[in-house]
């Protein structure tokens, strides 16, 4: 059997394995994968950019234009569009915080209507909840009969067109942005989307505490019963507070019969997330008692900020827990949970008859005592179903509190976000790290974040280190120095053969004087980044690298990129990138963007070549001569990044720029 006479099915398996770069290529083999793999590039898109979306828009109007009316066209294949948007800030294994700061892509009533022309069989439509200001539903235009998950809509847009437009009794996933007294009505409404199996109700607090916010209080309990009724195949709920108050909440909060459990506990509900609701103790009794089948449980953000009787928290959470007989997944995250720890707690997780297989613990805030106390707890219990936890720790001096020797105990830990001295405050050094003692004893680590770290290696001799083979697959270091870059990077490039993502941000490297070589006319600063093991797909680079100093930095900065194809003979391209002068006064730190002027390009590259054969030729020289700086009165100071990879990375930036991997490849 020939490659074009396999069946489709086994070619959809395949195409869920390869990249859309690959797809894309497969398309041109016969007219049978045609057909496949372009399901396979279209079913699901991601738009980052406006720019992007303007593109899939023309590409899927050009082919909606080609055929006769009625007839197949790329439209019909998509299934899925996401379009940009901030995520829920709520524990686990997130990203880097400023990422959700970034601009949503903008969706015009042209584009909406257009998408509803373009995709009629579309399932699932997300985009920013900003978006539906100022977009218009007309159900005779844009309806989706097959909708299963809209964008998050705010209770004003939630009536009868929305349901008419997205066919609510085909709906599986809601969220809605509501005010708390309109969550009765909000209930009700429900009664028109039996099928919904995931909901999320995000309710924005108001400042005043009067009558309308303590009767909405009071009768929580009865219109989450009344939710439950009205959706029996409801799995999924998270309940979110957007608000919270800064001081403890008002005493009607607080009465027991507010959170009275419901008359008839919900059996079906699997996930529960609550997010700056649990004002009172009393909601650990309410969750076990009315969701007595939970198998994941999220707790996020606790209103109150004095606990008053700290014992009665603890106890009353390990109580929870010993009532939630099918819970496998904890989640506990927010600026006073860490005050919820406690030997119970621990000696609970402990025990065989324990059900809970995962654990997420996100300390939100330094809170020095309890910093402490908890890694006492892995030191004595270990805590072996800890998977993701997100710690900071003052260790001004190095292991005194330790943090790592403790946290070798998480045999099971997955993720671990750690902000040492330096990531709290900048004017203390860098807190020394042995990231190889750290992989060795917790190989099944796959993402690693540190902030204020002094990464480093044992021995300075790479011949000398103990190898082995992680499962590291993210690393990401902020505010961090790297020492004995060359054999720290290499040691991480033989051990760890998963690792697809390298980010580095405010990062620096011990600074040598033979890494700057002085030319006529320029000063050199250079950095070597080496990788030749890793299958690296993204890379983030620092500028701080080949940084000078706390005010002078470097007025271009080169980034070339070395993989096994271009060793080959096919040469290396370089690009560069010049710093932005600000308007007023003077960066601390600088920024970059893309040199687009030929002329600067070509010199630039041109004076590269000449430092490098300067470098060749003194290597060789028994006794070199250092070159003299020719008169001028503007030198340059110049940087060059070395990236050497095993293959093409299909994302590189320098800083919070992105630099397309099109400008890597010799044409």
């Amino acid at each position: 059997m020939t490659k074009a006479e396999l069946p489709p099915e086994s070619l959809q398996q395949v195409a869920r394995y390869l990249s859309p770069q690959d797809c894309c290529s497969a398309l041109y083999v016969c007219r049978s994968w045609f057909r496949v793999f372009q399901r396979a590039i279209y079913r699901i898109i991601h738009v980052e950019t406006d720019a992007q979306l303007q593109k899939l828009l023309d590409s899927l109007l050009r082919s909606y234009e080609l055929y006769a009316p009625g007839s197949y066209h790329n439209g019909l294949v998509v299934r899925e569009l996401h379009l940009k948007r901030p995520q829920e800030m709520l524990p686990g294994p997130a990203s880097h915080q400023q990422e959700h700061k970034q601009n949503n892509v903008h969706l015009s009533q042209k584009d909406f209507d257009l998408l509803a022309k373009l995709c009629p069989e579309l399932e699932v439509l997300d985009f920013a909840i900003a978006e539906w200001q100022h977009i218009t539903l007309n159900p005779a235009r844009s309806r989706w009969k097959y909708m299963r998950q809209c964008a998050p809509v705010h209770y004003a847009d939630f009536g009868f067109l929305f349901l008419k437009a997205f066919n609510g009794s085909r709906l599986s996933h809601l969220h809605v942005n509501h005010q708390a007294e309109d969550l009765g009505m909000l209930v009700k409404s429900l009664k028109s989307m039996p099928n919904l199996q995931d909901v999320t109700l995000e309710m924005n607090d108001t400042d005043n505490d009067g009558d309308d916010a303590a009767s909405s209080s009071l009768a929580l309990a009865k219109h989450l019963q009344q939710m439950h009724a009205l959706l029996p195949r409801l799995r999924r709920f998270n309940f979110i507070r957007t608000k919270t108050p800064a001081q403890e909440s008002s005493a009607p909060l607080h009465d027991p019969h507010s959170m009275s459990a419901f008359a008839e506990p919900c059996r079906s509900l699997e996930s529960l997330a609550l997010h700056g609701h649990i004002d009172s103790y009393k909601w650990f009794e309410f969750i076990s008692s009315s969701y007595p089948h939970l198998q994941s449980l999220s707790l996020t953000q606790l209103t109150t900020s004095r606990f008053g009787t700290k014992w009665m928290w603890q106890n009353a959470l390990v109580q929870m827990i010993q009532a939630l007989p099918m819970l496998k997944s904890l989640t506990l995250g927010g600026k006073n949970v860490p005050q919820l720890f406690s030997k119970a707690f621990a000696v609970e997780l402990g025990k065989k008859k324990c059900s809970i297989e995962s654990l997420y613990i996100d300390f939100e805030t330094y809170q020095a005592i309890e910093s402490c106390q908890f890694l006492l707890l892995v030191q004595s219990y270990g805590l072996n179903q800890l998977k993701f936890l997100r710690l900071r720790v003052w260790e001004q001096i190095p292991g005194w509190s330790g943090v790592t020797s403790n946290l070798f105990h998480c045999k099971q830990l997955q993720t671990l976000e750690l902000s040492l001295s330096k990531g709290m405050m900048d004017q203390f050094p860098y807190t020394p790290f042995l990231i190889d003692h750290m992989l060795g004893h917790l190989p099944q680590l796959e993402n690693l974040l540190l902030v204020g770290a002094n990464v480093q290696v044992t021995y300075n001799n790479y011949e000398d280190l103990d190898k082995g083979c992680f499962r590291l697959q993210r690393l990401e270091l902020r505010q961090s120095k790297i020492e004995h870059h060359t054999n720290t990077f290499r040691y991480l490039s033989s051990c760890c053969p998963r690792l697809d993502t390298l980010l580095l941000e405010k990062c620096e490297i011990e600074k040598k004087r033979q890494q700057q070589v002085v030319l006529p006319s320029s000063t050199w600063n250079t950095c070597c980044v080496s990788l030749p093991s890793s299958t690296v797909a993204q890379v983030r680079l620092s500028s701080f690298l080949i940084y000078r100093g706390t005010v002078q930095s470097n007025d271009y900065i080169g980034i070339e990129l070395l993989c096994e194809q271009q060793y080959q003979g096919h040469g290396s391209k370089i690009v560069w990138c010049e710093a932005v002068k600000p308007e007023r006064g003077q960066q601390i730190y600088p920024s970059y963007s893309l040199c687009a002027d030929q002329d600067k390009l070509d010199e630039l590259t041109d004076l590269y070549k000449a430092c490098r054969s300067s470098l060749c030729l003194s290597a060789s020289a028994s006794s070199p001569t250092p070159s003299t700086p020719m008169p001028g009165n503007f030198s340059p100071t110049i940087g060059m990044i070395t990236l050497q990879c095993k293959a093409l990375l299909s994302g590189i930036a320098l800083d919070n720029m992105k630099i397309p991997a099109k400008h890597f490849i010799n044409k």
